[in-house]
């Protein structure tokens, strides 16, 4: 089965694609955890570590003790680079979006081929752990872990399904989707 994609994936899909890069090993070491979206994850930490900071500082003010200050101090840091990370993120969604080149992906017998302009990976059916499904993707990952990703858009999920389906290599798939209800 040949997947002809011309167009660019919607937002969520490539704001999946970098949560999942960012944390590779967590994947990776759990595939049936479903993968959340950068945004929301990166959010959720600058608000906690922001909230954390104002009580910090909230202490140091009314105990005056070097103590909390020292507190405020780091969780300010981290609270910049956890802002940093996520500006950082954004920059390579955005990137991620801009490219238009056509792709190609095909499953077949042998294994699943990914084609963007001259680059093409290739994994035999052997050299795949798994293959996640997610709410915005597809992740197929390798089992060595130095080689890449291949990602592909939910929007192709009947033609991914079905190719896994005639190429009976179904069981790689670990449905997140359905879990998460």
């Amino acid at each position: 089965m040949k997947i002809e994609i011309n167009k660019p994936g919607p937002r969520a899909f490539y704001d999946e694609i970098v949560f999942i890069l960012i944390n590779n090993s967590k994947i990776r070491n759990n595939p049936t955890k479903p993968a959340k979206t950068m945004t929301g994850f990166m959010a959720t930490r600058i608000i906690g570590y922001f909230l954390v900071a104002m009580v910090a500082l909230y202490l140091a003010i009314s105990k005056q003790d070097m103590i909390y200050m020292a507190i405020f101090g780091a969780l300010l840091v981290a609270v910049v680079a956890v802002f940093i990370t996520y500006r950082h993120s954004r920059k390579q969604v955005y990137e991620l979006m801009d490219d238009v080149s056509p792709k190609t992906v095909e499953i077949d017998e042998k294994g699943i081929a990914y084609t963007e302009n001259a680059m093409e990976l290739r994994y035999d059916w052997s050299d795949i752990s798994c293959i996640i499904l997610n709410k915005n993707s597809f992740a197929v990952l390798p089992k060595d872990k130095m080689k890449a990703m291949i990602f592909i858009s939910t929007e192709y999920k009947d033609q991914v399904l079905q190719g896994l389906k005639e190429a009976d290599h179904a069981y790689l798939l670990e449905d997140n989707v359905t879990k998460e209800k």
